[in-house]
């Protein structure tokens, strides 16, 4: 049994001896799939022309891109070169099937003693990713871990796409470009750096196309937020783990509960709002309280603001309102020529006569639907045509 042991602790030396020596001469860090770091060194990581010649792939469809099919390296080890140095990168996943999502982590690991080369490796993943993002507007939504998620369909409109009455698209665009030069006064003044917008009035009459133009004119990443779907703690983690540069955004907010007025809620709906859902105080302390994020544009919409109460709507939380009214004749003429610009005047007026819409979401359903007819009528002429000859 002495001798036994003996051989089995003598055949452990090695091992040890080699994990000792590891440990000594390299430098090792883990990037897990909970922090931003990790889609950072994703990107990063896909571009190297040594992992494109990989053998272990992942093929997978990310949430909204139409179902594209994208291929990555895959779970397993990895070899590259960084700064001169052979850099191995594992990738390990979790197989555990109680969870929505299989965690995942990339293990780094590299000749060295000096932790700096990791720092400056993820320094350069985060310039590469902001290098490639910067200049381009991103939807995100919740997934079921409740964290943000890209939405990878996401195809913002230009702003100049969006036809509304005059002034109103100018007016925006200033009140953002000058908000976001202002930060160090309003550091100084010690008021809370955030802008809040609530776009009101008809169904149809632009207010989400316009939240997009404004995204793509200033490359924001857009942040939808269910209210009915989060709680008091959860809307708070929402915006405060919102991206750089977020807009968050809320819309239909008079269909969540927590935002009616008091005065039309009794004791007992109030306090079962607040122990299953959001409540009125949860989404104002998100709106301008201590924990809410520094420098964001907060846009709310809805198609009856009689029925917010109003603190919600006091200065500090809505610090400007757009009413979207029904769309005007100077609205609906420059639609109708986007649609067919090689028409005549008279012939516009005796359409859009003979066409009566209220707002520029009907119209332009009228006009979908009467492009689509002309189009089949120019293919049987077209077609009959062919038959003569």
């Amino acid at each position: 049994m002495a001798v036994g042991s003996l051989i089995a602790m003598l055949k452990a030396v090695p091992l040890t001896i080699w994990n000792g020596i590891v440990r000594q001469t390299t430098v090792e860090m883990s990037v897990t799939d909970d922090s931003d770091s990790f889609e950072w060194f994703k990107w990063w990581f896909q571009e190297q022309p040594s992992s494109r010649r990989t053998r272990l792939l992942d093929a997978y469809t990310p949430y909204g891109s139409d179902h594209k099919v994208f291929v990555t390296p895959g779970p397993g080890a990895h070899w590259l070169w960084y700064m001169r140095r052979p850099l191995r990168v594992t990738l390990t996943r979790t197989e555990n099937t109680t969870s929505y999502k299989r965690r995942e982590c990339f293990h780094l690991q590299t000749l060295g003693r000096n932790p700096k080369i990791m720092q400056n490796l993820l320094g350069k993943c985060r310039q590469s990713y902001l290098d490639q993002t910067h200049d381009k507007s991103e939807m995100f939504t919740i997934n079921s871990d409740k964290k943000w998620e890209s939405l990878a369909s996401y195809a913002p409109r230009s702003l100049k796409s969006v036809i509304l009455p005059e002034r109103v698209k100018e007016n925006l665009v200033r009140d953002i470009e000058f908000f976001q030069t202002s930060k160090d006064w309003y550091m100084s003044m010690g008021i809370p750096y955030r802008r809040g917008y609530m776009l009101h009035g008809l169904p149809g009459a632009g207010k989400t196309s316009l939240i997009n133009g404004i995204a793509e004119h200033f490359h924001l990443k857009v942040c939808s937020i269910n209210l009915n779907n989060v709680t008091d703690g959860m809307l708070s983690q929402l915006i405060l783990t919102a991206p750089s540069n977020a807009l968050i955004l809320l819309e239909d907010v008079d269909c969540a509960g927590a935002t009616e007025k008091r005065l039309d809620k009794d004791k007992k709906d109030s306090l079962e709002n607040l122990m299953t859902g959001l409540s009125l105080s949860g989404l104002l302390n998100a709106l301008d309280g201590a924990q809410s994020a520094n420098g964001a544009l907060f846009f709310m919409t809805t198609n009856h603001i009689d029925k917010i109460d109003q603190a919600l709507l006091r200065d500090g939380r809505t610090d400007v309102r757009i009413e979207f009214t029904a769309a005007s004749t100077d609205q609906k003429r420059m639609l109708y020529m986007r649609f067919f610009p090689n028409t005549s005047e008279q012939e516009m007026i005796e359409f859009l006569a003979n066409n009566p819409t209220t707002t520029i979401a009907e119209l332009q359903g009228v006009l979908l639907r009467e492009r689509n007819k002309q189009l089949a009528n120019t293919k049987v002429m077209s077609a009959t045509n062919r038959g003569r000859l």
